[in-house]
């Protein structure tokens, strides 16, 4: 399957779509944010 121009599923490596399941703040967002930048 393609998402947003990367081959997902099937045989491809894991790919995961992560991030916070409630939006308690801005600056929770933004953090998550920035973790995921650092991690990517």
């Amino acid at each position: 399957m393609d998402l947003c121009g990367k081959e997902v599923g099937g045989k491809q490596p894991l790919f995961l779509i992560a991030g916070t399941c409630v939006v308690e703040s801005e600056q929770m967002t933004m953090d998550v944010a920035g973790k995921l930048k650092e991690v990517t």
